[in-house]
């Protein structure tokens, strides 16, 4: 009976992670990250798992159920008890240590997101902040680059830069941020801004990691990027 009460005991101080991984088609490489990052952690002895798979055509549903949502159940993986949850997108390349780091970052911030390039291959897929003025002249928002973040380390020396936006792709959270914010998660209104030259408005679709980031914002939640946490995100190139 002692042995027995020992490994309970063992077991109720690991951290439950909630992994998620989002997309429909994998590649070879996503496919090696994932397992060789789930085999690592589970050999750690340090973790239990939630897994869900985000595999709808809509992003939107598909964001939904990387929380073990869908029509019926409305709540992050049916009430059962997490302590972080990571959502990865299927376009990430990453290694055991760096989803580590992720779980290290989330011990100190409720928001963290790593750092990976945008399409451009030039700045990065986040945004310090939000500003609709920097959009009605430009059409977009002022995306990071490394200056940025050179500039940032230089003044501030800190690998943590609070962002207003970044992208899902490789993302976490602790799970009592989720009594913050309100079901659906990821729906939002239309982004209408009006142009700087008169000329009509920008009546833009948001995105679900826009919406998102909004609400976590609008709930008082600042998203912590992790500048050290640097991905490789795969691309398909068409030449």
């Amino acid at each position: 009976m002692e042995t027995e009460t020992n490994t309970s005991n063992n077991i109720s101080t690991k951290k439950i992670i909630a992994l998620a991984f989002q997309g429909e088609n994998f590649s070879s490489k996503f496919l090696l990250c994932w397992t060789n990052t789930l085999s690592y952690l589970w050999q750690s002895g340090n973790y239990e798992f939630l897994i869900a798979s985000g595999d709808n055509s809509s992003i939107f549903h598909s964001r939904l159920r990387t929380l073990g949502l869908n029509n019926e159940i409305q709540k992050p993986f049916n009430g059962s008890k997490f302590d972080y949850w990571i959502t990865i997108d299927k376009n990430m390349l990453f290694t055991p240590q760096q989803l580590l780091d992720m779980i290290e970052s989330l011990e100190q911030h409720p928001v963290v997101s790593g750092l990976y390039k945008s399409d451009d291959a030039v700045s990065f897929f986040a945004v310090k902040e939000l500003d609709n003025d920097y959009f009605s002249k430009n059409g977009t928002f002022k995306y990071l680059t490394q200056d940025d973040l050179d500039n940032w380390k230089k003044e501030v020396d800190s690998k943590y830069i609070p962002v207003d936006f970044v992208g899902l792709s490789f993302f976490g959270m602790q799970s009592s941020v989720f009594d913050k914010l309100e079901y659906p998660y990821f729906n939002g209104d239309n982004l209408v801004i009006q142009k700087s030259d008169n000329s009509g408005i920008y009546n833009v679709v948001p995105s679900e990691d826009y919406n998102f980031c909004l609400k976590l914002k609008n709930a008082g939640y600042q998203v912590m990027l992790n500048t050290d946490l640097r991905l490789g995100n795969s691309v398909n190139l068409i030449i």
